[in-house]
């Protein structure tokens, strides 16, 4: 059975996202122990969190799941041919829903391998909104569930009805959201036939 997975906040290439998010450096040290002294912003330490972003999600995902990135995939500004490599390298049919950091024309980063480009929120299985910034409470209906990005590492506010995967959060990996879309999807067929049932009485 093909899955469906989520993940946010990538910032492939980022010189400084590993001063910003130093839970990344866990992983690195991990692996890399060699650069343990290095400074965060140091080019080789920059490629070795690339390096194992791309090794654990292609440790989970397939060529056939579906992969949603929420967001600032990269901050790179223009498609370039490393960047076309990169998106090559991952598996899995990619959707990007963009962030503030996603700024290359869509059709370009379809050209390069992803399958749509969202500029906004979008709506999963009826009931799970994808987004990149987290959707305020009021504005997320009773019943349905927003899966998000944009705040790394911060863990400091209860959301109800919502769950962030930036990477520093999911273990660098994505996340498989594949029982929660089968059960949203249970749940819209069953109100379905109840709203048929209502109206045939």
């Amino acid at each position: 059975m093909n899955k469906t997975f989520v993940i946010a906040d990538t910032h492939f290439g980022h010189r400084n996202i590993v001063k910003y998010c130093p839970i990344r450096r866990k992983y690195i040290n991990e692996i890399f122990p060699e650069l343990a002294y290095f400074d965060d912003t140091d080019r080789k330490v920059i490629i070795a969190m690339d390096n194992i972003l791309i090794a654990r999600w292609n440790d989970v995902v397939k060529a056939d799941d579906k992969v949603y990135v929420l967001g600032d995939f990269t901050l790179d500004r223009k498609m370039n041919d490393n960047l076309i490599a990169l998106i090559g390298a991952l598996n899995g049919h990619k959707y990007l829903v963009r962030g503030n950091h996603d700024v290359i024309k869509s059709a370009e980063y379809v050209k390069a391998g992803f399958e749509a480009v969202y500029d906004g929120p979008i709506l999963l299985w009826h009931y799970i909104f994808l987004s990149h910034e987290p959707m305020p409470h009021e504005l997320i209906p009773e019943g349905y569930f927003n899966i998000f990005g944009h705040v790394h590492d911060y863990t400091g506010e209860n959301w109800e009805r919502g769950r962030c995967v930036s990477v520093e959060q999911i273990e660098m990996k994505p996340f498989d959201i594949t029982y929660m879309c089968q059960t949203a999807h249970t749940k819209f067929d069953k109100l379905q036939k109840e709203k048929k049932m209502a109206i045939e009485k």
